[in-house]
């Protein structure tokens, strides 16, 4: 038997039972067929898991803990630290199509339009890589390397809408907009120009 009842169950033998009828040739003889007992054979035992220390940082209110766990290929890695360097998003370049973006956009690229209606929107699809543009966390730090919204620009707000397409809404002043798709609306990083 395998299984988890293997390890818990004696093995035992099997014996023939006196009440199982006998064929007719074999009454004739009197000699009661011998049966021999299949082989069980016991599920092997599983050895319990290694216990293994984790790292933690150790602290007064966090002693350092022993985890039990599956052995792995290699050790967990610890997260990154966060660095100045994190803080700051670079775009390095982006095709402008003020007069007719959708296409540049279903190309694969980041666009620039909106210009002629007064404002600079940086837009890309969330299934072509440019999901994190309507994410980005307020605060963050973008810096534009090339083109003519060149310059750094901070995170000031977030803005969504219920549609993706239609006219360009207001967008309370921001110097550039980042846009990308968020399941059935828009969503938009909003930027103010700091140098």
């Amino acid at each position: 038997m395998t299984g988890c009842l293997a390890d818990s169950q004696p093995e035992r033998e099997v014996t023939a039972a006196a009440s199982l009828p006998v064929p007719q040739h074999a009454a004739q003889s009197r000699t009661a067929p011998k049966l021999k007992p299949a082989p069980v054979k016991a599920a092997p035992k599983l050895k319990p898991a290694p216990e293994r220390t984790v790292a933690t940082q150790p602290t007064a209110e966090a002693p350092e803990r022993t985890v039990a766990t599956q052995p792995t290929a290699e050790a967990p890695k610890p997260a990154p630290e966060r660095t100045a360097a994190q803080t700051v998003t670079t775009i390095s370049g982006y095709l402008t199509c003020n007069q007719a973006p959708q296409p540049c956009i279903d190309g694969g690229n980041l666009t620039l339009y909106g210009q002629q209606d007064g404002v600079n929107i940086l837009a890309g699809h969330n299934y072509q890589g440019y999901q994190w543009l309507s994410q980005l966390p307020v605060g963050r730090r973008v810096v534009v390397s090339s083109g003519s919204v060149a310059g750094t620009y901070q995170v000031t707000g977030h803005m969504r809408l219920n549609r993706q397409s239609g006219p360009i809404p207001s967008f309370g002043g921001a110097d550039l907009v980042l846009q990308s798709c968020e399941g059935s609306g828009t969503g938009f990083s909003l930027l103010k120009r700091v140098s």
